[in-house]
C-alpha cells in the first residue's frame, strides 16, 4: 500500500516525525489486517530525499515513528520499501515502475495476483496494474479529485477501512469458491 494520502495525511514532502498524522480509520484497517495473513507492505515515492528536502536518516525518523505508533495500536507493519529518487531520475522504483513490488515479492515470496494494491493515486493504481496485483484507489486524499476513465481500479473505496472490508469479503469469498 501507499504510505501518503493513504495511510496518513499527505503533507507534501514529510520531512519530519512530528509532522506525522494516520488519516481517520488507518489504525482500525490496519488493526483489522493485522489480523489476518496478509502481509502489509508499504511501498512509498519520496523525491524529497533527491530533491535535498530531507535526508534518508530523516525519513528513517519517520518511519519509525510511524511503526511504533502502530504497534502501539497493535498493528503490524511487515516492511517499508522507498524510493528515494526524482521522477528525472528514470529508476525501475518509482511507482508506477515496480521495483519495489518486485523487491517486495522476493523478499516474501508473495504470489503478487493474490495482492491488493492500494493507494490514493492513479499511479498506485497503475503500479497495482503493472505489477498484476488487484488494486484499490481510496478517496483519502488525491483520489477524491483523480478520475481518469483509462485506469480502472478493481475497487474504489472511501477510505482504508472501506478497502480492508472489501478484502477481507473478496477473500472469504474466494474459500467458498474452492468447496
Amino acid at each position: 500500500m501507499d504510505r501518503d494520502g493513504t495511510l496518513i495525511r499527505d503533507k507534501r514532502y514529510l520531512s519530519s516525525k512530528d509532522e506525522l498524522e494516520f488519516l481517520p480509520r488507518t489504525i482500525s484497517a490496519l488493526r483489522y489486517l493485522s489480523k489476518t495473513d496478509f502481509r502489509l507492505i508499504v511501498v512509498t515515492n519520496q523525491s524529497g530525499i533527491a530533491r535535498g528536502y530531507f535526508t534518508e536518516e530523516a525519513l528513517k525518523c519517520i518511519h519509525e515513528s510511524m511503526t511504533k505508533k502502530l504497534n502501539e495500536n497493535n498493528v503490524r507493519i511487515d516492511a517499508i520499501y522507498y524510493c528515494p529518487h526524482s521522477p528525472e531520475d528514470g529508476c525501475d522504483c518509482r511507482k508506477p515502475e515496480i521495483g519495489m513490488i518486485k523487491q517486495a515479492k522476493k523478499d516474501f515470496d508473495l504470489n503478487l495476483k493474490k495482492c491488493y494494491f492500494i493507494g490514493d493515486k492513479f499511479e498506485d493504481i497503475q503500479t497495482g496494474i503493472n505489477s498484476e496485483c488487484k488494486s484499490i484507489l481510496v478517496k483519502t486524499s488525491y483520489g477524491r479529485f483523480d478520475i481518469r476513465s483509462n485506469i480502472k481500479p478493481d475497487y474504489i473505496a472511501g477510505n482504508l477501512l472501506d478497502a480492508a472490508y472489501w478484502i477481507i469479503i473478496k477473500s472469504e469469498l474466494a474459500q467458498y469458491d474452492k468447496v
